[in-house]
C-alpha cells in the first residue's frame, strides 16, 4: 500500500512537471496575442496556463479582469486570480493582492492584510511594495486610532448621561424646613423644624455628612438646636439629565439649647431633580428628642426624662 501511494505521488509530480512547461508555452502565446491587442483570444490561453498552476498567467488573468480587457471587468475575479498567484509566492500577485486590500476593490478593505501582503512582496525586492507597506501601516494606525477615539467618545457620552456621570462623588449642601406633629404618651408637642447639612457622596448611593438645625416648640416658646451626623442612601434614576429617585436618611446626634438631649430622626423621601446638580427633597419621618427636665419641689431637686416624638414632614433643596 505504501509503495502504491509513493507511486501515485510520483506520477502526480511527473504530470505537474510536464504541465508547467506546456503552461509556460501557453502563457507565452497569450502574451503574443496581448501584444497584438488580441485580448479576447488571449483569455482562454491565460486561463489554461493559470489552471495548470502557472503563477504569471494567474497574474495576467487578474489584470484582464481588473481592467476589463477581453472579459467583463470584475474586481472579485481579479482578486481571486491575484490571490492564487500570491499564494504561490509570486511577488506581482502579492503586490496586487495588497493593493486591492488597501483600496477595498473586490474584497473588504483591510489595511492590516494590505500591509502583510506588501511586506511579502517587499521581501522579494519590490521597492513599490516597500512603499506600499509603509503607507498601509500608516493607514492602519490612523484607522485604529480613529476607532479608539470613536469608542472613547461613545463611552464618554454614555458616562456623561449615566447615573455615575450625572451623580458624581462630591459634596452636597442641603437646606430644609418642615413641621413635626407631636405623637406618643409623652407631652405631644408640635414643633417647627429647619436645618442645614453638608454631606459627601462617598459612593453612587451613599452619602455621609453632618448638620445643624433648629426645632422651635411654639407651645413652650422654647427651642432645641440639634447637631447631628447623617447617613443617606439614594436610589437615583435618570429623568433626562436630572437625577431623581427615592432616598432613606438617618440623622443622629445631640440637641443643645432650651430642650437639650439625644436626637434621632430617620426618614424616607423622594429627590426630584431640578437640574443636573440641584434637587428638591420631600421627606417624611419620625423625630425623637429625649429631653431631660429639671425642677424643684419642696426644696428638693427632681428631673424627668421626656421622649418628645413626632411625625415629621420636610421639604428642602440640595445643591
Amino acid at each position: 500500500m505504501k509503495r502504491l501511494l509513493l507511486l501515485f505521488v510520483g506520477l502526480c509530480a511527473l504530470v505537474m512537471s510536464a504541465q508547467i512547461p506546456n503552461a509556460e508555452e501557453t502563457f507565452n502565446l497569450a502574451m503574443t496575442q496581448v501584444n497584438a491587442g488580441q485580448y479576447t483570444e488571449a483569455i482562454p490561453n491565460f486561463r489554461a496556463a493559470a489552471d495548470a498552476g502557472y503563477a504569471p498567467a494567474m497574474v495576467w488573468l487578474g489584470f484582464c479582469y481588473y481592467q476589463g480587457n477581453g472579459v467583463e471587468r470584475s474586481y472579485p475575479d481579479a482578486f481571486k486570480w491575484f490571490e492564487s498567484a500570491a499564494a504561490r509566492g509570486d511577488k506581482d500577485g502579492q503586490y496586487n493582492v495588497a493593493r486591492m486590500y488597501e483600496r477595498g476593490e473586490g474584497v473588504k478593505q483591510n489595511y492590516a492584510e494590505a500591509e502583510r501582503w506588501y511586506g511579502l512582496a517587499a521581501a522579494q525586492g519590490d521597492a513599490q511594495a516597500a512603499d506600499g507597506m509603509e503607507r498601509a501601516r500608516q493607514k492602519r494606525l490612523a484607522m485604529e486610532q480613529a476607532a479608539a477615539d470613536s469608542l472613547a467618545r461613545v463611552q464618554n457620552e454614555r458616562y456623561a448621561h449615566s447615573i455615575e456621570g450625572l451623580w458624581p462623588r462630591r459634596g452636597r449642601l442641603a437646606v430644609d424646613a418642615g413641621y413635626t406633629l407631636g405623637m406618643g404618651s409623652e407631652p405631644k408637642l408640635d414643633r417647627i423644624d429647619a436645618s442645614v447639612s453638608y454631606g459627601y457622596q462617598v459612593a453612587t448611593n451613599v452619602r455621609l455628612g453632618a448638620g445643624v438645625g433648629v426645632n422651635y416648640f411654639s407651645d413652650l416658646e422654647k427651642s432645641a438646636i440639634p447637631i447631628f451626623a447623617l447617613v443617606r442612601f439614594d436610589l437615583p434614576s435618570m429623568h433626562g439629565t436630572k437625577p431623581s429617585g427615592p432616598f432613606v436618611e438617618l440623622r443622629a446626634g445631640y440637641a443643645a439649647g432650651d430642650m437639650s438631649g439625644l436626637y434621632m430622626s430617620p426618614s424616607v423621601g423622594y429627590r426630584l431633580g431640578l437640574s443636573p446638580t440641584m434637587g428638591l427633597n420631600i421627606g417624611v419621618g419620625y423625630t425623637l428628642l429625649k429631653y431631660k427636665y429639671d425642677f424643684k419641689y419642696l426644696n428638693a431637686d427632681y428631673d424627668h426624662n421626656f421622649n418628645l416624638g413626632g411625625l415629621s414632614f420636610r421639604v428642602g433643596v440640595e445643591f
